[in-house]
Order: C-alpha cells, then structure tokens, then sequence
C-alpha cells in the first residue's frame, strides 16, 4: 500500500482527518482496519483466506460460479501461480515473520478484526461452498 495514489476516502480513511504518509505501518493498519470493517458488515461477500490460495479457486470457487477448467488451463494457472506475481521468471516463495513480544494497540484492533472475519469467512462458507 502506497499512500497517496488513492483519495483516502477511496481506501475508507476520513479526509479531513491528518494522515502521516511518512509512517508506512500507520497507513497499512488503518486502510486494513477500514477494509475489514467494511468487509464485516457486508452479508453478500465470498471471503477467502490467503492460506486458501491458490486451490481454492479451482477446487471451490470454480464450482460455485459453475466454471471447469481443461487439464490445459489447469496445469497453466498452477505453473504461473508458482512464480512470483511481479517477476514472473523468479519462483514465489512465502515469506513469514513471527511478531515478537506483544502487538500495538492499533494492531490488536486490527487481529480482532481479522479474526472476526475468520469466523464470518468459515462459517459464510459452509452456505457459498456447500457439497451436493
């Protein structure tokens, strides 16, 4: 996220409020926070876990949307979603941190809602992707 490009209002930010571009982590957390404020008070929406990716897409939400794949496409969608989506010849490779020590206030509002969306996202499911 690069503060900036979008109006604030665009990406759920109050504007006449003053907002520090120069704090990179401040503009993340509350663009986030917006999003999923936002994303919880929606009843219609399909949400997925990065975690689902990518087989989600062909294992669930493919049906849902009555979309099949050739073996073809299949096997081209995996070999591109294998490489990284800005360097297409470098292959893509998880990087994960683990905090340490206790998270900020303002990040402990944001894995609230994180986690709120969580329960919304494994319970939505059982009615988006129900098995016939």
């Amino acid at each position: 996220m690069v503060p900036g490009i979008l109006a604030p209002e665009i990406v759920g930010l109050n504007p006449s409020e003053q907002l520090n571009f120069a704090d990179l982590d401040r503009y993340g957390i509350n663009v986030l926070t917006s999003y999923f404020k936002s994303a919880l008070s929606h009843n219609d929406l399909i949400l997925m876990n990065y975690n689902q990716l990518p087989n989600v897409i062909w294992e669930e939400f493919a049906n849902f949307l009555s979309i099949s794949f050739t073996k073809e496409e299949m096997e081209r969608m995996k070999s591109r979603l294998s490489r990284h989506s800005k360097r297409s010849y470098e292959r893509f490779v998880e990087k994960t941190t683990d905090p340490d020590g206790e998270l900020p206030a303002d990040m402990q509002v944001l894995n609230t809602l994180y986690n709120r969306l969580e329960h919304k996202r494994l319970n939505q499911n059982k009615h988006f992707f129900a098995q016939d």
